[in-house]
């Protein structure tokens, strides 16, 4: 199965599953903004990378880290 990067690129959760309220901060990697869900209204902070994904494996490797970072919160 191909999958195409740049319909990777356009499909942005950020921007189609929450309202951004504000942004709260800033680093070298990303920038943390403070959004509600459009799906179960709850407020949330998302950190969203500067670094685009450099292909689909590049993308679910960076999706395992978030998964494996919210067995440890959890």
């Amino acid at each position: 199965m191909k999958i195409d990067v740049m319909s990777l690129r356009k499909q942005n959760r950020l921007n189609t599953d929450f309202e951004v309220i504000c942004k709260i901060g800033e680093g070298t990697f990303g920038e943390a903004f403070k959004v509600r869900s459009r799906i179960d209204e709850r407020t949330y902070a998302i950190k969203k990378s500067k670094e685009s994904y450099m292909g689909f494996k590049d993308r679910e490797g960076k999706l395992a880290e978030v998964y494996k970072a919210l067995k440890i919160t959890s």
